[in-house]
C-alpha cells in the first residue's frame, strides 16, 4: 500500500499497547500480532495515539532525527505497511485530489 502524505493514520481499537521503559509493546487482538517497537518506531507509536497525516509524521521525524526527506518517506512507509498488514492502524484517506 502506498500511503499518501495527506492521509491520516491512527491506532486501531483493536490493538493494546504500553510503554515498557523506553520500548512499546503492542498486541494486535485481530491477528494476534505482537511487535515490541524501540526507538524511533516508539516514537512513531506514540505519534499515532492521535490523528496524524503521513506528511506530518514525516515532517516530526526530519525534526527530531537526523535522516534525509527521501530516507525518512520510504522508512516511514515500510513501518506503516507493517503496522496496516497486522491491523494494528487504521488509514483515513483525503478525498481532496
Amino acid at each position: 500500500m502506498e500511503f499518501r502524505p495527506e492521509d491520516s493514520i491512527v491506532i486501531s481499537p483493536h490493538q493494546v499497547s504500553c510503554r515498557v521503559g523506553d520500548d512499546v509493546v503492542v498486541l494486535g487482538l485481530t491477528e494476534s500480532a505482537y511487535f515490541g517497537l524501540k526507538g524511533i518506531g516508539a516514537f512513531l507509536w506514540e505519534l499515532i495515539q492521535n490523528p496524524i497525516t503521513v506528511r506530518e509524521m514525516r515532517d516530526r521525524v526530519l525534526k527530531d532525527y537526523d535522516v534525509s526527506v527521501e530516507q525518512s518517506e520510504a522508512d516511514l512507509q515500510k513501518f506503516l505497511n507493517e503496522l496496516a498488514e497486522a491491523k494494528l492502524i487504521e488509514v483515513r484517506s483525503s478525498n481532496a485530489g
